[in-house]
């Protein structure tokens, strides 16, 4: 399927002003869950332990540690993609791509761009953009684009063709993946 029977000139022309896009509230959605649910498991099964109620716990104090030290490992993915969600964005301009994400941001002129890495992969692909001031990982599937994919369209005319790899293969592997999965969402 064609990114260009999807898109005219017009609507790439949309993109030209500042956009900013968001990861799926999927992400809050699952963090929230696993931290709610790992850290109430681990606060039950820390206290159990350290209070020691039933006597089963022969060093009580090391126990609860183990146990408090377990989940806390477990309950941080979750924190992790809440962190992701609340924070990450990505930028896009006619000057400058932006993607800030939990702990930095990376930003890169479009005119500093040397190669750009079309990568299909099961969940929809990804460009990786690269420049002297370094490189930007998108993962198409992570963020909101709506049910058109204006970016990838614009991404692809705003890049010339002397910089850009792969795009046969996501084309036709990764982009109606992101399609599919954006039809399942609608529905």
């Amino acid at each position: 399927m064609a990114l260009a029977q999807h898109h005219d000139s017009a609507d790439l022309a949309q993109l030209e002003g500042p956009r900013c896009y968001r990861v799926h509230k999927i992400y809050l959605v699952l963090g929230t869950v696993g931290v709610v649910f790992f850290g109430t498991a681990g606060l039950v099964s820390t206290l159990a332990a350290a209070t020691n109620f039933d006597g089963s716990f022969g060093r009580p104090v090391t126990a609860a540690i183990v146990f408090g030290g377990g989940w806390f490992c477990v309950t941080l993915p979750g924190v992790w993609l809440i962190l992701e969600y609340r924070r990450s964005r990505l930028f896009i301009s006619a000057d400058i791509v932006t993607k800030v994400g939990v702990f930095r941001a990376q930003t890169l002129l479009w005119s500093e761009i040397t190669v750009a890495q079309w990568r299909a992969n099961l969940q929809g692909g990804k460009l990786v953009l690269h420049g002297r001031a370094g490189k930007i990982s998108i993962e198409f599937a992570a963020y909101r684009w709506g049910e058109d994919f204006k970016p990838i369209a614009f991404f692809r005319s705003r890049l010339s063709e002397q910089v850009q790899v792969g795009w046969d293969e996501f084309e036709t592997n990764a982009l109606s993946a992101l399609m599919e999965s954006a039809t399942a969402r609608r529905e």
